[in-house]
């Protein structure tokens, strides 16, 4: 990790953002106190969103209220409004 001076970073700001994109993190710091962390882009893959999306799934078959779980294609307003004469 390297750490530049606002100043320094302005006047090296392409090497800085080649660095970055090669892995380096760098810290700019304002009066010595850090107030920018540059971080490498890191792409979301489809596979990350897929893992992401079944354990979504997962987590809201698993949600109850009150002891009553969802079936396919049930929702909390359908079972609250149920038996409701509208």
């Amino acid at each position: 990790m390297t750490t530049l001076a606002s100043v320094e970073a302005k006047s090296h700001f392409s090497e800085m953002i080649e660095r970055a994109s090669q892995g380096e993190e760098i810290i700019i710091t304002k009066r010595g106190l850090p107030v920018v962390r540059v971080v490498p882009y890191e792409k979301t893959s489809a596979d990350k969103i897929e893992a992401f999306l079944s354990q979504a799934k997962e987590f809201r078959s698993g949600l109850t209220s009150q002891g009553v779980a969802l079936e396919e294609g049930e929702s909390w307003s359908e079972l609250a409004h149920e038996g409701h004469k509208w």
